[in-house]
C-alpha cells in the first residue's frame, strides 16, 4: 500500500506501481491508479483496467476510466453506462455520456444527463457538465434555457462563447474566450473556443493575435500542430488562420496532416478516445482546400452516421460554410438537421413534463 500510495501522491513512479501491486496484487484502487497512468499506453492500460474491474466489479472510476480507451462508441457507451448503474451522481461520467449522447445526435438525453450531473455538483459553477448542459439546449434552439445555465455561473468560471456564437456576435464570442482565466484553458472547456477567435481575426483582420493564442497554449494545448485526439479538433481553424494571413505552404500542410491524421488506420494499441468523431473535422479540411463536391458529401454522410453536436454552428455560422450555403446539396443537409433538431426540442419538452428535466428557467 505504501508504494502505491505514493507512487500516485508522490513519485508518479511505474517502479512504484510494480512493486505496490507486486506485494499486494488484489488492491483494486492501485490497479485503477495504475490503469490511469498508463493511459498513454492504451494497451497495457486497458489490460490494467480490465484486471481491476475483475478485483473489483464495483469501481465506477475504472469503468469510467476504461471508457477513454474504448476502441469503439458502442464499447465507450457501454461502459459509461454500466459506471452510472454504480454511481447515478458520477459527475465525469455523466458529463461524458452527455456529450456521447450530442455525438449520436441525441440532444435531449444529453441535456437530461448534463442536468443530473450539475444537480449532483450545484455549487460548481465553471464545470464542464454546465457547459455540456448548455451547448445541448443551443443544439435544441433552447435559448432561455441556456442563458438560465449561464446566469447560475460566475463570472470566474464559465464563458459562454458559444452562446454569444449562436446568436451571430462573433466579437463577443471571440473576446470571450481570450478572457477565459488560464487555471480554466482546457480544450474540454473549450469546445468551438478555435473557431470563436479564428472568426473574429477573419472580421477585425487581427489574424497573427489570433494565431499567437492558439499556438501560446490558449487552448490548453501546448503544441497545437502536434496532432492527437484533442488537438485535431483545433487544426482545421488554425489552418484557415494561417491560410488568412498569408501563409499558404504552411496552411496546406497543416490541413494535408489533418486529414493524413483522420484517415490513418488507427492503432489501438498506442491511442486513447478512439471513438471520438472524426468527419466532420474531414469535411471542414476538405472544404478549406476547396473541394467543393467532396466536402459537401463528407459532410452529409456526418451528419447521417453522426457527429451533430454543435450542428448549427456549421449550419449557420462557419465560415468555411458560407459559399456553400446557397448549394441545394447543403440546403438538403441543413433542412435535415434543422428537422432533427426540432424532432429532439420535442423529446425534450415530453420529458419536461415527466420531470426528467427540470424547467429552465423555473415555470412560476
Amino acid at each position: 500500500e505504501a508504494y502505491l500510495v505514493r507512487a500516485q501522491w508522490l513519485t508518479q513512479s511505474e517502479a512504484d506501481f510494480r512493486k505496490g501491486l507486486e506485494l499486494d496484487p488484489s488492491n483494486g484502487p492501485g490497479l485503477t491508479r495504475f490503469g490511469e497512468f498508463l493511459t498513454g499506453r492504451s494497451a497495457e492500460g486497458r489490460a490494467m483496467l480490465d484486471r481491476a474491474l475483475l478485483v473489483d466489479p464495483l469501481s465506477a472510476r475504472a469503468y469510467y476510466l476504461r471508457s477513454n480507451l474504448a476502441e469503439t462508441e458502442a464499447e465507450a457507451e457501454q461502459l459509461l453506462v454500466a459506471a452510472l448503474k454504480i454511481d447515478p451522481q458520477f459527475t465525469s461520467v455523466l458529463k461524458q455520456l452527455s456529450w456521447l449522447r450530442a455525438f449520436q445526435g441525441k440532444f435531449a438525453e444529453g441535456v437530461m444527463l448534463a442536468e443530473r450531473a450539475i444537480a449532483a455538483d450545484p455549487k460548481n459553477p465553471s464545470s464542464r457538465w454546465r457547459q455540456s448542459a448548455y451547448n445541448r439546449y443551443l443544439e435544441l434552439g433552447d435559448l432561455a434555457a441556456a442563458r438560465d445555465v449561464i446566469a447560475e455561473s460566475s463570472a470566474a468560471g464559465l464563458a459562454p462563447f458559444q452562446l454569444f456564437q449562436y446568436l451571430g456576435d462573433w466579437r463577443a464570442a471571440g473576446e470571450a474566450v481570450y478572457d477565459v482565466p488560464e487555471r480554466l484553458r482546457s480544450f474540454y472547456n473549450d469546445w468551438l473556443a478555435a473557431e470563436a477567435v479564428r472568426d473574429l481575426a477573419l472580421h477585425t483582420g487581427d489574424v497573427p493575435r489570433a494565431i499567437r493564442f492558439i499556438e501560446s497554449g490558449g487552448l490548453g494545448l501546448p503544441e497545437p500542430r502536434k496532432l492527437d485526439p484533442v488537438s485535431i479538433y483545433v487544426a482545421v481553424p488554425l489552418a484557415h488562420l494561417l491560410q488568412a494571413k498569408g501563409q499558404g505552404p504552411e496552411s496546406g500542410k497543416l490541413l494535408d496532416d489533418a486529414l493524413a491524421w483522420v484517415n490513418r488506420k488507427r492503432d489501438p494499441a498506442r491511442e486513447y478516445l478512439l471513438w471520438f468523431p472524426l468527419r466532420r473535422v474531414r469535411a471542414d479540411a476538405l472544404a478549406l482546400q476547396g473541394h467543393r463536391d467532396a466536402a459537401v458529401a463528407e459532410l452529409a454522410e456526418a451528419f447521417r452516421s453522426g457527429p451533430r453536436n454543435d450542428w448549427w454552428y456549421t449550419i449557420e455560422r462557419d465560415p468555411l460554410w458560407a459559399s456553400m450555403r446557397s448549394d441545394p446539396r447543403f440546403q438538403a443537409i441543413a433542412a435535415e438537421a434543422r428537422a432533427h433538431a426540432a424532432a429532439q426540442r420535442a423529446l425534450l419538452e415530453e420529458m419536461r413534463r415527466r420531470g426528467e428535466v427540470p424547467y429552465r428557467p423555473p415555470q412560476r
